[in-house]
């Protein structure tokens, strides 16, 4: 059959009323967007840079206040700009392929049930990359002011001890980040306001925690609880470390895309059945520039 001929017969099992479900998994195309603003943007600042855009972070130096002798020639101070840090990108790429057949039938549900698992997929791999980068740069080896190892679950001295280590470093802290496992002792001390040995019950936190299971803020500061994700039923493994706790800072560093989102999607007719790709990829970038503006709290069981 020729090509031409397989694309009209293709078409016209599709009208078929049983079908219209596949003929839209077939002829929409999904724009991806913007899909890792909304959860790594609350960790570090994020931009989409657009191709031709400078990739570089430049420090102006060279401003100065000297003493100074009325009636004598001014010391001056020249101006610099040095290129400290430029972004590496990587390109982050899902591409999947499935036979007609088996879509016709139903068993991968539709177009936008597959296009929204590849979203999924490579929002995913976004946070996963993100918090792995922020939880592994400090260590009890290399300082013992932004690192601690808890060895249990987190606690109120502890987590109140890393908040202040991260206000006195940055302009404020940012988020406190972490899986739902690691963050749930949270809501039990902070029900509690604790004055000298007298304990009372802060009803309000109380009451936020029986209708949702889960604070959204602890002493004004978000909480940003990663849901956990696990890859396969059969090997189970965790997307996102649960033996953590990051407390985070302002303007600690910065995540970017760059250019457009890679989109592409097409119809093979060389196999019999024809076979239905798409490809979701994305440039992107960060950086971690002020590394004092993050606290671990490491070793949760």
């Amino acid at each position: 059959m020729e090509d031409k001929e397989l694309q009209n017969a293709v078409a016209e099992l599709m009208q078929k009323p049983d079908k219209q479900a596949f003929a839209e998994f077939i002829t929409e195309t999904v724009q991806p967007g913007r899909i890792v603003d909304d959860w790594v943007g609350m960790l570090l600042n994020y931009r989409q840079l657009n191709a031709g855009d400078i990739l570089v972070k430049r420090v102006k130096k060279g401003i100065k206040v000297y003493s100074h002798v009325l009636g004598s020639e001014p010391m001056q101070s020249q101006m610099t700009l040095t290129d400290r840090v430029a972004y590496t990108l990587d390109t982050a790429l899902v591409s999947v392929w499935a036979n007609m057949l088996d879509l016709q039938n139903g068993r991968f549900g539709t177009a936008q049930d597959l296009i929204s698992e590849m979203q999924i997929k490579l929002r995913e791999y976004y946070i996963n990359k993100v918090f792995t980068a922020l939880s592994t740069i400090w260590t009890t080896s290399n300082t013992p002011n932004n690192y601690t190892s808890v060895g249990g679950s987190v606690t109120n001295t502890v987590l109140n001890n890393a908040i202040a280590r991260i206000d006195n470093t940055t302009n404020g802290v940012k988020a406190i980040v972490g899986t739902k496992e690691a963050l749930r002792p949270i809501t039990t001390f902070a029900q509690w306001s604790v004055d000298g040995s007298n304990a009372a019950l802060i009803q309000s936190v109380a009451t936020e925690v029986a209708n949702n299971g889960m604070l959204g803020s602890y002493r004004g500061i978000p909480l940003v609880v990663a849901q956990q994700s696990f890859d396969y039923p059969d090997t189970n493994q965790k997307m996102i470390p649960s033996d953590k706790i990051l407390v985070i800072g302002e303007n600690v560093g910065e995540f970017i895309t760059y250019g457009d989102p890679i989109t592409q999607e097409w119809v093979k007719y060389e196999t019999v059945p024809p076979t239905w790709n798409y490809a979701l990829g994305q440039q992107f970038g960060f950086i971690i520039d002020n590394a004092d503006g993050i606290y671990v709290i490491g070793g949760l069981s």
